[in-house]
Order: structure tokens, then C-alpha cells, then sequence
């Protein structure tokens, strides 16, 4: 409080302007440790009114600190003075009132990973007949990359495979990563290399390899991989090739996750035969999402072809693609009451080895209702013909 002060104004009823004026903030700190000890801080005192943020280095990192914010303002008004004797008076009375406040809570771990190396490239020494994998370091803003890690493997099936970790961890308190590395691939160093020579590989044998890297920062925080390259050697240009694989960003546990292509080869081989039927038979007719919307993970149309097939004869080196109408005999159920029996449709299909094309039929099997819902078991068509 400041004052009072006597003002001639109020006591002769003059009219006095009470306000308000932002001075500044009052803002409470306590801590609490790692081991649920409370410890109540300095408070910090902001007397910039305009400032709206405040950055606090006094932390420590594993710790959790409660802030109380308070607005402070330099309030004015009129007060009256009593005192024990019997004159009294009107005053100018000034003091600093706070708010009740607002309360945040900051938890001092990092939880954000480093992100990938960058900047890779494979060097040959042609006198050493090694090559030299090489990255750099990721922009973070932490800068707090403490480990990098080298992995390679030898096709996009298999698994990455550790191959070395650097390790140039300086800080006092060092944090595990929860990976289990093998002290002989685990090299210390006082600073961290951008670079792997790799005395396994031979430009004149198989196999070739795919190289990755990983960082892991002071709080044991791994990143994911960097880009995928899969290294040869050119005989004929005598030079390293290098193939891009796969993108930065891919999980450990899933290194083939933006891989642009099909691992899964959409392909069905048979041989000494001479009829093949193709069911369709899925687990489910429709797939919802959580706000029931459906996915169409099946795709029906009666009119224009749901989906192809293409059928290879390597014996007769031809082929032929074979059209598939999938329909939604649900929708068609009032409309045709034929829609519960065979249907056929005319298609011309792939001869098999010594016969001659002939037209095939697609049917439709027969029908069956579950809950009152007809159900069709299987599109199946046959491409038939007699040796």
C-alpha cells in the first residue's frame, strides 16, 4: 500500500477518478523432484506489462514445475482515515493488487525424438577395395545427438542388422535407450564420426547390401531410419551404384514402411493343369470406420468391370485379361427374383497349353439367405478347356 495521502479535492467533495493501471506479474514457482519432494522457489517478478512470455533457465531436466501467474495492478481510490483521536480525513490511497492467478504445469522431459542423418553418400576406395558409408548430422535444435548407429541388410525381406554404434555420450547423467547393443559393436569416442568403413563389402561378389543410420540423442530418444540405399558395383563403369530403397522416417520395428512398391506379388502359379476355378470368398462384404462410414473395401459394380485378372500361359507365351464384375445381389434382391440362381456371362479366357480359345463361363453360385440376407459364396469362373 502507498498512502495515503491527503487530498484537499476529496474533502471538499470534489469528484476523484479511481482506475486501474497492468504493472506487471507475479509469478509463484515450486518444483517437484523426481522423487515427489516439493520445493517452493524465488517468485519471478515481471514489471513489463506488454510482456506476455518468460523464459525460466533455473530447470531442472526430469523435474516438474508448477507456475502460478498473477497480474499485478497499481490501483488508486479514495479511503478514509480513523484513527483514536477524533479528527478524521478523506485520502488518496494506492496499492498493488494481484489476481488469483492462473496455474501451469511443465513436466522438463524431452519427448521428441532427434530426427534421421542426412546427406548420405558411399565412397569406393579402389586400393582398399572397401567402401565408405557417409551421413551427417540432422538439424536439431536440441543439439544433443549423442550416438549414431549403422545398419545394414541384404535385401528389403530381411531385417536390419547393427553392424557398429558410435558412441560419444559426454553428459554427466547418461539415459539408457532400452536397446541391448553388444559391447563389440559399441565404439566410444570422444566426438561422433559421419562415417563407416565397410571392410565386408566386395564390388566383385554378391551379396549386395542395404544401408541405413539412426541417431540417439542425450535422453536416449532414437530416431528412425535414414533414407535406404542399396549399394553395387559397376563393372563396366567401374563405379559404385547406389539405389534408392526407401525414404527417412521409417520406424525400427517396420523399415519397410514407405517402401513405393509391392512386396507382396499379386500372383497365383500352377502348372500341369487344366482347369482353374477362382473363388471370391472374403472374410467381410463391407468394413466401417468408427463414425460408420462405409470403406468400400469391395468394390461391386453389375456395369462396368469391379476388377482384372491376367491370365499367362509360358508355355504358349500369351496372355489375356479377364474381366470381373462383382454385384451387390442385396441391392438387386427386390428388382429379379432370378438374382438367387446361376447367372451366366460370356467371356473369352486363356486357352491352356495345346487346346484352343474357347468361351468360358462366369457363374455365379448359388445363393443362400443368413438372417434373411442373401449371401453370395463365390464368383467363380472357369477357364475349361480339353488338351
Amino acid at each position: 500500500v502507498f498512502g495515503p495521502q491527503p487530498t484537499s479535492e476529496a474533502a471538499n467533495g470534489a469528484k476523484f477518478d479511481e482506475r486501474s493501471i497492468l504493472s506487471g506479474y507475479y509469478i509463484e514457482k515450486s518444483e517437484v523432484t523426481s522423487r515427489g519432494k516439493t520445493i517452493h522457489h524465488s517468485p519471478i517478478i515481471i514489471e513489463d506489462q506488454n510482456l506476455s512470455s518468460s523464459i525460466d533457465t533455473k530447470v531442472k531436466y526430469g523435474s516438474v514445475y508448477k507456475y502460478k501467474v498473477r497480474c499485478v495492478a497499481l490501483t488508486q481510490f479514495e479511503a478514509l482515515s480513523i484513527s483514536s483521536e477524533k479528527t478524521s480525513g478523506v485520502f488518496i490511497a494506492r496499492a498493488l493488487i494481484a489476481s488469483r492467478g492462473k496455474i501451469g504445469v511443465v513436466s522438463c522431459i524431452d519427448k521428441t525424438p532427434p530426427p534421421p542423418p542426412d546427406d548420405i553418400e558411399f565412397v569406393y576406395n579402389y586400393e582398399l577395395n572397401n567402401l565408405m558409408f557417409s551421413w551427417g548430422f540432422p538439424v536439431n535444435p536440441q543439439q544433443d545427438i549423442k550416438k549414431f548407429q549403422i545398419f545394414r541388410r541384404t535385401s528389403v525381406v530381411e531385417p536390419f542388422t547393427l553392424i557398429s554404434q558410435y558412441d560419444f555420450d559426454d553428459s554427466v547423467v547418461k539415459y539408457s535407450s532400452g536397446e541391448q547393443v553388444p559391447p563389440d559393436l559399441n565404439n566410444k569416442m570422444r566426438s561422433g564420426l559421419t562415417f563407416y568403413i565397410d571392410d565386408d563389402f566386395d564390388k566383385d561378389e554378391e551379396p549386395r547390401y542395404i544401408y541405413a543410420a539412426c541417431c540417439i540423442d542425450a535422453h536416449g530418444l532414437t530416431s528412425n531410419y535414414s533414407e535406404q540405399f542399396k549399394v553395387s558395383f559397376d563393372p563396366f563403369k567401374n563405379k559404385i551404384v547406389s539405389q534408392y530403397v526407401s525414404p527417412a522416417g521409417a520406424p525400427k520395428p517396420y523399415p519397410n514402411l514407405y517402401i513405393v512398391e509391392d512386396l507382396f506379388q499379386d500372383a497365383i502359379r500352377t502348372s500341369e493343369n487344366t482347369r482353374v476355378s477362382i473363388f471370391l470368398d472374403p472374410e467381410y462384404y463391407q468394413v466401417f470406420d468408427e463414425d460408420g462410414k462405409d470403406l468400400d473395401v469391395l468394390t461391386t459394380d453389375s456395369e462396368n468391370p469391379s476388377y482384372f485378372m491376367t491370365a499367362l500361359n509360358c508355355d504358349l507365351q500369351q496372355s489375356k485379361v479377364v474381366e470381373i464384375h462383382v454385384s451387390n445381389k442385396e441391392r438387386n434382391e427386390l428388382e429379379s427374383v432370378s438374382s438367387e440362381t446361376n447367372r451366366s456371362n460370356r467371356i473369352q479366357t486363356l486357352p491352356i497349353a495345346g487346346s484352343t480359345p474357347k468361351e468360358a463361363d462366369i457363374m455365379l453360385t448359388k445363393g443362400i439367405k443368413i438372417e434373411e440376407r442373401l449371401v453370395d459364396w463365390a464368383h467363380m469362373f472357369d477357364s475349361i478347356t480339353d488338351i
